[in-house]
């Protein structure tokens, strides 16, 4: 049984935890309210690739090379790095991606 478009965005919407979603392309195209509200940023500034910019500067490349690397193989990922908070304060997130 697949869950229906809404039943998806209940779950994940109400899930505790900071979500992401990309497209075939790399791209990410969805931010639950959680991750918009640590970071302080709307959907439109988080999709594409605008999330990156809250990265802090010492993880970003590896960050990126960890994604992007692992997303063009379709393999599951799991990466530490610092995202910044809507107060302007890093903090260290776990993410884990599965294609």
């Amino acid at each position: 049984m697949s869950l229906s478009l809404e039943e998806y965005r209940s779950i994940v919407e109400q899930a505790p935890i900071l979500i992401w979603r990309a497209d075939t392309t790399g791209e990410c195209n969805y931010f639950n309210e959680q991750w918009l509200a640590f970071t302080g940023r709307t959907m439109a500034q988080e999709t594409g690739n605008g999330w990156a910019e809250g990265v802090h500067p010492d993880d970003f490349r590896r960050c990126l090379d960890i994604y992007l690397g692992h997303f063009n193989r379709r393999a599951v990922f799991e990466m530490e790095y610092r995202l910044r908070r809507h107060d302007g304060a890093y903090r260290w997130l776990f993410d884990r991606g599965v294609p």
